[in-house]
């Protein structure tokens, strides 16, 4: 499991760890960001969820046992402070 929390720069971290990430098949990634401090960093929220449904991992909310699983379209629309989502490839 990887956690990811840095205050808006999450589209960096994710952009330059994805090959690492995709490479050891990284079961569950906890990434908490709020979609205006991506924007702020110059991060557009929807390419970044784009990234992980891209190299196969679903979203979830952080209830992801229940596989609660959400689209890209609810998430960069809220508009709350903190966001919190596990973004989980369940192994076969």
């Amino acid at each position: 499991m990887i956690k990811i929390d840095v205050e808006g720069a999450e589209g960096k971290v994710v952009k330059s760890g994805i090959e690492l990430i995709t490479k050891y098949h990284i079961p569950f990634i906890y990434i908490e960001f709020t979609p205006d401090y991506l924007k702020m960093q110059g991060t557009n929220p929807r390419e970044l969820l784009e990234i992980f449904e891209n190299n196969g991992y679903s979203i979830s909310t952080v209830d992801f046992i229940s596989k609660n699983y959400t689209t890209i379209d609810k998430i960069v629309n809220v508009t709350s402070k903190d966001l919190y989502l596990v973004y989980s490839k369940f192994l076969e």
